[in-house]
């Protein structure tokens, strides 16, 4: 006779009916425990007193949730959190080569990353700008040598009595003129910073010494006089800036001469110590930010241009500020507010004003006195209590 595997119907059903039977009990256990807590909670809610701002912890509530305080410690400085950070050029140490004459570039002696010196050439131009320059000065000089030729001959004139000595000044005039003409057409190509090497093309030279961090020119290209684009970029890398862009908030606090402590991604197990050399005087209108400016020794030449890397400031705090976790600052909508133990184990909320939130920490200024003991685990189950005690009431 074959033997069916599968329990017999009269053997499954109690197996379901003992499931039911465990759901239902846990059911009414759940059942029977909250209304303990609510029960306890409001026996304890007595009327009169100011459950605004008081919370007592029932004790089965204070059994089952591990609340943690801490005392709260003055402060005068702290530590920022990491901030992402860029490192540039210091441009006090870098120039921008661009034209003061319009031409074409004739020959480029310099690519990106060479070294130069002081007056090495770096590019020479063809510009007909620099010939008519020169035929102007060649003609003002032309008219001072005939200015100065025909004072000579009056004054020979006048001399000898043939001609009055008023006869004099209109040479002197037209000779000073000339000479005034000359200055001009000199000092229109000693401005031009340029040497020259023909009559129609000039030559770049460096006008300090640096390494060629960028270049925008090449062969056969036109170039406008005076433009906006920079040519060739010159810079001084033993030195260079850490740009940081601050919030408001988180730039309170950091000075000129504030210490910071720079890690680069790059540099593992390494920590470049500087100072706050800049902070611009001037919000970001539409990121709301503050630039903040440090210089950074680069000697060694570890540091390279447009790295990334995370910096902390070393935050002056007012007097008087207190530190806590920042956890537990807490926010109604109005106003922050921290809860504090008294002597009996009871807490109560206290409204504060804080200065900002660093590294994990709350400063307070206003509402939170040295070595009060402030809750910084289980805000939530605080406010719940609150919130429940003031329904009770009503």
């Amino acid at each position: 006779m074959a033997v069916s595997s599968d329990p017999a119907p009269e053997t499954a059903l109690p197996r379901r009916s003992r499931r039911r039977g465990q759901t239902a009990f846990w059911t009414l256990l759940a059942i029977a425990l909250s209304t303990a807590v609510w029960a306890s909670v409001r026996s304890q809610a007595a009327p009169g007193r100011d459950t605004a701002n008081t919370a007592t912890l029932v004790e089965q509530v204070v059994r089952w949730t591990a609340l943690e305080v801490e005392p709260a410690r003055p402060t005068k400085e702290l530590w920022s959190d990491p901030v992402g950070s860029v490192v540039a050029l210091d441009e006090t140490k870098t120039v921008h080569i661009g034209v003061p004459l319009p031409g074409r570039v004739v020959r480029v002696y310099v690519d990106p990353g060479t070294e130069v010196k002081r007056g090495d050439p770096l590019f020479s131009v063809s510009s007909v700008d620099l010939a008519i320059l020169g035929a102007e000065r060649r003609q003002a000089e032309l008219t001072l040598h005939q200015a100065q030729a025909q004072l000579a001959r009056l004054s020979a004139v006048v001399a000898a009595h043939a001609l009055p000595e008023r006869q004099l000044f209109d040479a002197v005039q037209q000779l000073r003129q000339a000479e005034s003409s000359v200055q001009l057409a000199s000092a229109r190509q000693d401005t031009l910073s340029v040497g020259t090497l023909s009559e129609a093309a000039f030559i770049v030279r460096a006008p300090r010494a640096g390494r060629i961090v960028d270049r925008q020119v090449s062969t056969g290209q036109r170039l406008v006089a005076r433009s906006v684009q920079s040519l060739l970029t010159i810079a001084d890398l033993s030195t260079l800036w850490l740009v940081t862009d601050l919030f408001e908030a988180d730039a309170r606090g950091v000075l000129r001469g504030s210490r910071v402590a720079i890690t680069v991604p790059t540099l593992p197990n390494t920590i470049i110590d500087g100072e706050v050399d800049t902070v611009s005087a001037i919000v970001d209108p539409e990121r709301r930010t503050v630039s903040v400016r440090v210089r950074l020794d680069n000697t060694e030449r570890h540091l390279k241009v447009n790295m990334f890397a995370r910096a902390q400031f070393l935050i002056q705090v007012p007097e008087g500020t207190v530190d806590v976790a920042a956890t537990a600052l807490g926010f109604d909508g109005d106003r922050n507010y921290v809860y504090v133990r008294d002597a009996v184990g009871q807490f109560a909320r206290r409204y504060v004003i804080p200065w900002s939130v660093l590294g994990g920490r709350a400063l307070i200024r206003q509402g939170v006195g040295e070595r009060d003991e402030v809750l910084v685990k289980g805000l939530s189950l605080l406010d719940n209590d609150l919130e429940l005690q003031s329904r009770l009431q009503r």
